[in-house]
């Protein structure tokens, strides 16, 4: 900071000591200034911009990058004003971004630290450059959208702050195609979603779906390294619509069809989370009932040999305290397995075929 920027910065912060918020206005800043410190005006026009630049003011800069509306913001002197976001700050003002959007990614330059100067300003060109696109009306995938417009790489868009992907207009973006699984007869008797993956594979190789349609969902990477995120990726599915359709057996499936089969049913662990899925599920689908699938599960998981507890070694250690909703179905089952669980792949199912096309009912669970 030279001894013109010093003398300024000491300046905003004496004007600005009586807001809290340290907001001052912006209008006619620059000739109040020059004036107040008999300094010249086009000299003053720099120190301002490096300021900025700099992190130590923050407004809405006119064509000269220079205050001009609304209010400027003066940051006190302990601020942050590390190497990476004076680099960081630098970038943003070398694209003509929105207020809006400039304001929120000023605070992610730790995200960007170890780039140079060149690659940060190509990040935040290409940030422009996506928020002027309709990313959301065209189909598109967060993955691709991110190669193609920030240094070729698949992961950036998807670690920004929700609130930035907001601003971009890529907050409803999906990351990576996601594919609805489908098997069994195009008019079924029942359909079944699925919550895993591996139990919906042994559910068609049980036979299940000589007369029962049975869906499950496959996200990143076909859920290859782990069933963890099948349920999510069915709710997200079926919620945002956006999906593929892929037949596993059987052809012509037409999903709105069978999501509005008067036989819906739900069969996943008996969990807090597997009740959470089901419950974000009847949201979009309300006629959703839960499969009599789960009714060995309720025998099971009175049993310590057959149901685990809520810890580290089962990976639910993480699950939230259910919350009562009102519905006794659920409530009471979240009762059963409030200490213990049982995942759905413990069920054999070529043993319960004739629970899987029917509804659980309250006196099975009583």
């Amino acid at each position: 900071m030279n001894e013109l920027e010093n003398q300024l910065y000491s300046w905003l912060l004496r004007r600005s000591s009586s807001s809290e918020t340290r907001r001052i206005r912006a209008t006619n800043l620059v000739n109040v200034a020059a004036n107040q410190l008999h300094v010249d005006f086009i000299e003053l026009r720099e120190a301002f911009r490096n300021l900025r630049d700099q992190g130590l003011i923050d407004y809405a800069p006119d064509r000269l990058g220079l205050p001009f509306a609304g209010f400027a913001t003066v940051a006190p002197r302990d601020a942050d004003c590390s190497p990476s976001r004076v680099a960081w700050q630098h970038a943003l003002s070398r694209i003509d971004l929105s207020n809006e959007l400039r304001s929120a990614l000023i605070p992610l330059h730790e995200m960007f630290a170890d780039l140079n100067d060149e690659d940060m300003i190509s990040i935040v060109a290409g940030l422009h450059r996506i928020q002027g696109a309709t990313c959301e009306d065209n189909d598109s995938f967060g993955f691709s959208v991110s190669a193609k417009e920030l240094l070729g790489s698949s992961k950036i868009l998807e670690r920004l702050p929700q609130n930035v992907k907001r601003i971009l207009g890529v907050a409803n973006l999906p990351s990576t195609p996601r594919y609805l699984v489908v098997a069994g007869p195009a008019n079924p008797k029942a359909v079944l979603l699925i919550e895993n993956t591996t139990t919906y594979e042994e559910a068609v190789r049980a036979g299940l779906d000589a007369d029962i349609t049975l869906i499950a969902a496959y996200g990143y990477g076909l859920n290859m390294m782990s069933d963890s995120i099948a349920g999510g990726s069915l709710v997200g599915s079926i919620l945002g619509g956006q999906y593929e359709v892929l037949s596993r057996s059987g052809a012509s499936h037409q999903i709105s069809k069978l999501l509005t089969h008067p036989q819906l049913l739900f069969w996943g662990d008996l969990d807090r989370e597997g009740l959470r899925i089901a419950l974000s599920l009847r949201e979009k689908l309300p006629q959703l009932r839960l499969s009599a699938l789960y009714q060995p599960m309720t025998e099971m998981v009175r049993d310590t040999r057959t149901s685990h507890p809520y810890s580290m070694a089962s990976g639910k250690n993480g699950q939230q305290e259910w919350k009562g909703t009102g519905l006794w179905m659920f409530d009471k089952l979240a009762s059963l397995c409030d200490s213990r669980a049982v995942d759905q792949e413990a069920v054999r199912i070529e043993l319960h075929r004739e629970f899987a096309g029917r509804a659980l009912t309250e006196k099975e669970i009583n």
